[in-house]
């Protein structure tokens, strides 16, 4: 550590630091009431405001740890990077993260609630305008519905296996045909989707508001196992907005007009 540094972080600085962490696991060590070291593993640790800078991770419930933390009001997150791994026998502890480029339909969860120049951007490289003109009217679809959602397929997993082994591109222009086309085939907010193919979905996302009303961030969860109805997609998603409502309140956020999910 720079023992010189400014005990405040520049914006520039705070947003280079965070956004090399994409996702993944991460360790929240602290020290007890009584001088003990301890901590837990959190794989929800990430980015919540610039304004005033946060983070945020969500322990379990159940956690025997984070209760010895918490009235500490400080904590630590240790991230092992790829070079801490580089005397490992396990190939899987060599990527912490997965990152994927900020292209269309990569990251519509957050671009749905954008204002129309950033999504334009996130645009530029769909060449087909009936291509573009889907994914226009996918937004607006989770606009109306206040949520997003990812379907299975193959699309899918070989989009997870190639940011796996780092073969994903920037940007759109640098991307194969292959790639492409794995991106088109990509099933985020199909236009035909409706509660009853609860079934089919794999990943549902809720947007948290910052204080103008887009999202800088969205929680996510990844479903281990189909859901058995339309029911139970609408109370995971009412649990998820209760939360995303939360946080927004707490980082100062507005929320906008959007459906409620009953």
């Amino acid at each position: 550590m720079d023992e010189t540094a400014s005990p405040e972080a520049s914006d520039a600085r705070f947003r280079q630091v965070l956004g090399q962490y994409p996702t993944g696991v991460c360790v929240v060590t602290g020290i007890t009431q009584d001088g003990q070291p301890t901590g837990l593993a959190v794989g929800s640790f990430t980015s919540l405001s610039l304004h005033p800078p946060l983070v945020a991770f969500m322990p379990d419930k159940t956690s025997s740890s984070w209760p010895k933390i918490r009235p500490a009001n400080a904590f630590c997150v240790n991230i092992l990077s790829a070079a801490s791994a580089g005397g490992l026998d396990d190939p899987t502890w060599a990527t912490v993260g997965q990152r994927y480029p900020a292209v269309a339909p990569i990251g519509s969860n957050i671009m749905a609630w954008q204002e129309p120049g950033q999504i334009g951007s996130w645009l530029s490289g769909v060449e087909s305008s009936r291509q573009r003109r889907t994914y226009l009217r996918r937004l607006e679809q989770a606009r109306q519905r206040g949520y997003s959602v990812m379907m299975d397929s193959p699309h899918r997993s070989r989009l997870t296996e190639m940011a796996g082994q780092h073969l994903l591109p920037g940007t759109y222009a640098e991307m194969s045909a292959e790639q492409r086309k794995t991106l088109a085939g990509l099933p985020i907010d199909p236009l035909d989707f409706s509660a009853e193919q609860a079934h089919k979905v794999r990943f549902i996302y809720v947007p948290v508001f910052g204080v103008d009303g887009t999202a800088p961030i969205s929680l996510g969860v990844r479903l281990a196992h189909s859901l058995d109805s339309p029911q139970q997609l609408k109370c995971y998603v009412r649990h998820m907005q209760e939360v995303s409502d939360r946080v927004t309140e707490s980082i100062g956020g507005r929320i906008p007009s959007r459906e409620k999910i009953q």
